[in-house]
């Protein structure tokens, strides 16, 4: 069947996955839509061609990524390629029946990895409704904060974007750098910036970030180490889901006041987003 994103994007996905989509749709929330999200990064993508999805769940951004193309970029929309960092079995099991029902498998690459600022073997639990895998907590006083399946902490390899994209340069020519970033990650935002220092700065992506400001504090970090990285650090412009640009530290924290997860575009300030519009 075919799933319609805002009118703007088709995708085909296995009839068990019907309702799919439909917050992409119908969640128009001023201070924290996915339907905003969504539309930003269909909008601001048509003409980027590597997306790193980190956190990327069911992979329903990569799907979209790699659907949407641009009369101005033609030549290299069959070329648009994703890849997928994901360490849950079960959102993994979901994007190899996608993907095989797309026969994407060569344009989106699935890694069941947690991203970090390490390269390590890392302790993870399982949440119990979610199904969500997450690193277990660092800081103490927050296991109260998600209630887990109730099983051992299991085993994961973790790594960092930096020594990713080393790998990936390998393999690729100059001319396939990496321009975009979506993370959603759970509160694990500052390792997973801190891992990708240097291919942010070598490639400069334009980054899709979900900010969990009640649980950036179980990893011993808050919502200000995001804007010392990205704005002071990084030179990199913020932006609200309505596209209004964070100024300053009293617009970034006003962010906060209604919800804890705040969804952020951020653009560094040497890329003239109009031209990729």
């Amino acid at each position: 069947m075919l799933c319609n994103i805002q009118n703007k994007i088709s995708i085909n996905l296995p009839d068990e996955y019907s309702n799919w989509g439909e917050s992409y749709n119908n969640d128009w929330n001023k201070d924290s839509g996915e339907a905003y999200e969504m539309s930003n990064f269909i909008k601001l993508t048509k003409n980027r061609n590597v997306l790193f999805d980190i956190g990327a769940h069911v992979g329903f951004y990569s799907y979209v990524f790699i659907s949407n193309t641009s009369l101005k970029n033609l030549e290299n929309d069959n070329l648009k390629e994703s890849y997928c960092f994901e360490p849950s079995a079960d959102g993994m099991n979901h994007m190899v029946k996608i993907l095989n029902h797309n026969k994407w498998l060569e344009r989106i690459k699935l890694f069941p990895f947690f991203v970090g600022d390490k390269c390590d073997s890392v302790e993870c639990l399982l949440e119990a409704k979610g199904k969500t895998l997450l690193v277990k907590y660092e800081a103490a006083g927050y296991d109260h904060q998600i209630q887990y399946d109730g099983r051992k902490p299991a085993i994961k390899d973790m790594i960092t974007i930096d020594a990713f994209t080393n790998a990936y340069k390998e393999e690729k020519d100059s001319k396939s750098n990496v321009d975009t970033l979506k993370i959603d990650v759970e509160g694990y935002e500052v390792k997973v910036l801190l891992g990708a220092e240097t291919m942010i700065w070598e490639f400069k992506p334009l980054i899709f970030l979900e900010i969990h400001n009640a649980l950036l504090p179980s990893y011993n970090n808050d919502s200000m180490d995001i804007y010392n990285i990205l704005k002071n650090k990084m030179n990199y412009k913020i932006f609200d889901i309505m596209m209004n640009e964070v100024s300053d530290i009293a617009s970034y924290k006003k962010l906060f006041n209604i919800t804890n997860e705040v969804r952020v575009i951020c653009i560094h300030k040497g890329d003239n987003i109009n031209d990729r519009i």
